[in-house]
């Protein structure tokens, strides 16, 4: 499951297990709780009347919610909705200033000057974040040192790949101190469960 290359389009992870293998159960809750996912455990049908109201119910049968998001359709769709309208707002906008962007670092050195760098994003699905190309001159350590490299992330915006806020999106090869923080902090992916943002607490 963990190795699946589809699992960023998976909604929901339900476990089916004894709930009184505690040891067992403890042991599998602890490899896949570093997912974003929900995480539920599929409970017995009760035998009389219905299932306790802090079940929820999945194709008839009772589960208990174990990590979850709130999921609000009509909220979501109106993020979305705004999203779309600032971004494409945005970068009709700021198309002339983009473009003098461009035109200083093409003068400043040769090469892309837009580059991507692959990140993680909703669900863990990786997508290509799109940036100002970093460089050693006036003009890109300004971009950087300003945020304005990341300007062209309204693309990803646009694309539904990111928001406008929201965590910031890490790059796939992170490492803190020199170890995935994926593996050695149980809740780290648990900021995947909503899009990455062009801005947000870090950049703050």
């Amino acid at each position: 499951l963990l190795a699946w290359p589809l699992l960023p389009q998976v909604d929901r992870i339900v476990v089916c297990l004894d709930p009184l293998e505690r040891s067992r159960l403890a042991a599998v809750l602890a490899r896949i709780i570093v997912l974003p996912h929900p995480v539920a455990l599929a409970m017995e049908t009760p035998r009389f009347g219905d299932a306790p109201r802090a079940m929820a119910m999945l194709a008839g049968a009772p589960v208990a919610q174990l990590s979850m998001t709130p999921k609000d359709d009509r909220r979501a769709l109106v993020k979305r909705g705004v999203d779309i309208l600032l971004s494409a707002a945005a970068l009709l906008g700021l198309a002339p200033f983009m473009l003098l962007i461009a035109l200083a670092l093409k003068a400043e050195a040769q090469g892309h000057v837009i580059v991507r760098s692959w990140r993680y994003g909703l669900n863990n699905a990786v997508f290509p974040a799109y940036r100002f190309a970093p460089g050693r001159g006036r003009v890109a350590g300004f971009l950087a040192q300003t945020g304005l490299a990341r300007l062209p992330e309204l693309l990803n915006i646009l694309r539904g790949d990111m928001t406008f806020v929201g965590p910031a999106p890490h790059p796939v090869d992170l490492t803190v101190e020199g170890f995935d923080p994926f593996l050695r902090l149980s809740d780290y992916a648990h900021r995947h469960r909503v899009k990455p943002g062009l801005t947000g607490l870090a950049q703050i």
